[in-house]
């Protein structure tokens, strides 16, 4: 009886085993599979010396205003712009805590990468000139911004507090139904140095297709672009033909003889 009863149990942990074998492996083939990252910039008109990249695990805020690319050169460039990543759990781990990322080294990656595409986008988002790369200093003094101290708070000015109210989505969260909300600007519905009730239910958005709560949550729609990165080889190519040509010479002798070494090991 105890011999029966012996081997059922090691059938059982047997068919565990085997599970936990399917789970661990499967686990294991999808962390070498590629993920997708989606990341969103957006600028900080109402506050430009707020800047950085805001970045989530599994939609837990980790890292705050964390600068990343040109923002870390100290000049004009990335200044005023948010970014936005959720990170899922296979890409990156949290520390126990939740204030850190448990593998520095792919989160330095994750940083390198956020800042590639801030550059893109700070190409593509309508602050500087494409053509000459200056116009950062005229696009801010529209919003009232006229140093180049970044610090600065804008200028109170109504004019230019207006300014910054057209160019900025009013959000708010209905306190029934607990939908956000688009405001729709008006000089009927903004009024300078007024804020807007700490109350707030859906029937007062002027909005007449979102003003009921039976309504469902609008769609933002944010435009999308992406980068396209150079092959390797060609990127060694291009770099490559800019060197000296005896600087060229020896650096293809020395790739070569690197080659020529692999071979017995392959």
């Amino acid at each position: 009886m105890e011999l029966r009863i012996a081997q059922r149990h090691a059938i059982e942990c047997r068919r565990d085993c085997e599970v936990l074998k399917k789970l661990a492996e499967r686990k294991r083939k999808s962390l070498k599979e590629p993920k997708t990252l989606r990341f969103t910039f957006g600028l900080n008109i109402q506050n430009r010396k707020c800047f950085g990249m805001f970045v989530y695990n599994c939609s837990r805020l980790i890292k705050m205003y964390e600068r990343v690319g040109p923002q870390l050169e100290g000049g004009s460039s990335g200044v005023g712009v948010i970014g936005v990543v959720n990170v899922p759990y296979l890409v990156l781990e949290p520390t126990h805590n939740k204030q850190d990322f448990a593998d520095a080294k792919e989160y330095r990656h994750l940083l390198r990468a956020l800042g590639e595409h801030l550059h893109h986008y700070w190409q593509i988002c309508g602050v500087v000139d494409p053509r000459t790369g200056s116009g950062v200093r005229n696009f801010w003094a529209e919003f009232g911004y006229f140093t180049n101290k970044w610090t600065e708070e804008p200028s109170q000015e109504p004019k230019y507090m207006k300014k910054r109210l057209m160019k900025t989505n009013q959000w708010m969260q209905c306190d029934r139904c607990l939908k956000w909300r688009v405001l729709p600007f008006s000089h009927a519905n903004y009024k300078v140095n007024e804020s807007l009730s700490d109350e707030w239910t859906c029937h007062q958005n002027p909005d007449v297709n979102y003003n009921k709560c039976m309504i469902a949550e609008q769609q933002v729609k944010i435009p999308s672009a992406s980068i396209t990165q150079k092959p390797f080889e060609e990127k060694v190519a291009k770099k490559t033909a800019d060197l000296p040509r005896d600087r060229r010479k020896s650096k293809k002798e020395k790739s070569t003889d690197c080659d020529s070494a692999l071979i017995p090991l392959l």
